[in-house]
């Protein structure tokens, strides 16, 4: 049975706008038939009235709070925790969740799984990053850790 890859893909403004701070997350995935699935990761935050301003009114709760969903993460860290834990309620057993996209090349990052494969997969990617970042993605020693990790994930 082939190993079911869901990728995690981060996104923000921060860097590129002044004022944004915020991340975004989305999962993919293709099930063991091949059909392709997406996600968005909303959660619910709660934010002051805008009409009361805090002083409770027909639209806010006891406190001049409203609650609702929204895809905003305040960090890169909490956009994956959240997107984590949806994966570890909904993923079937043996599912991988890997940073990035099916089109990005690997070995990528390794967010969660079970823990042997998460710990060997990760040390293969971190061997496989300082080799990229060095000499690209090309030789025998590129090719080696492709092929490790592609056993890995079997």
């Amino acid at each position: 049975m082939k190993r079911v890859r869901y990728y995690l893909k981060l996104t923000t403004w921060a860097g590129y706008d002044l004022t944004a701070k915020h991340y975004y997350a989305s999962i993919r995935w293709s099930d063991e038939e091949d059909d392709y699935h997406y996600e968005r990761m909303t959660h619910e935050i709660q934010d002051e009235c805008i009409f009361c301003k805090g002083k409770k009114c027909e639209y806010c709760d006891q406190k001049g709070w409203v609650p609702y969903n929204t895809e905003r993460f305040d960090s890169k860290s909490e956009a994956i925790n959240f997107s984590t834990e949806w994966f570890k309620k909904n993923a079937p057993r043996g599912a991988v969740l890997l940073e990035g996209e099916a089109a990005y090349a690997e070995p990528t990052r390794m967010i969660a799984g079970a823990d042997r494969v998460l710990r060997a997969a990760n040390k293969v990617w971190k061997k496989a990053d300082a080799h990229w970042q060095k000499h690209g993605p090309h030789g025998k020693v590129w090719d080696k850790l492709c092929r490790e990790w592609e056993r890995i994930l079997r």
